[in-house]
């Protein structure tokens, strides 16, 4: 287990604040961006004026992001980032961006946005490694929707597709 406090490191800060904040407070602009051919470069970008910003450099750490898209019922369109291995809780796992829009010609307009994150956690009965599904909503509330059973990619993404239909 890492030292680092979380409250003071480069991926609880891109995952906890940097990026809830894009998404929350300019969803159109950061749909614009992700979505472009470099979007991927885009999240690398805006890590890297973090890590300046924070005084703290890990080159090996940034080039680990990866995005990829999906589509959730129909309308979605879901942003997948895997981070890098997280060292300490409650750094995320993965974070997932989903918007819904509308098509209209020639750009896309955001309607809505929903922030997801599979979090580490410690078992505070045996500090055992844990993983929790969670979501950044409005006014910076961070909500906690309880463990998940392992920390695989299928598994929070079958989480955020049983969350968004609870919701829709």
């Amino acid at each position: 287990m890492s030292n680092n406090k979380p409250n003071n490191s480069l991926l609880y800060n891109f995952a906890h604040v940097l990026l809830p904040v894009l998404t929350l407070e300019s969803p159109q602009e950061l749909y614009w961006n992700i979505n472009a051919v470099s979007g991927e470069q885009y999240l690398i970008e805006i890590y890297q004026k973090l890590a300046a910003n924070m005084d703290t450099e890990d080159e090996a750490i940034y080039k680990r992001l990866k995005l990829s898209k999906r589509t959730l019922l129909n309308d979605l369109e879901l942003f997948l980032i895997r981070m890098p291995q997280p060292k300490t809780a409650p750094e995320a796992i993965f974070i997932a961006i989903a918007f819904r829009v509308e098509k209209q010609l020639p750009l896309k307009r955001v309607v809505s946005v929903r922030y997801f994150t599979l979090e580490r956690g410690i078992s505070l009965l045996d500090e055992s490694i844990e993983y929790f599904f969670c979501e950044w909503a409005a006014e910076r509330k961070h909500l906690n929707y309880g463990a998940l059973s392992d920390g695989k990619e299928q598994t929070f993404l079958q989480a955020i597709n049983q969350k968004l239909q609870e919701t829709s």
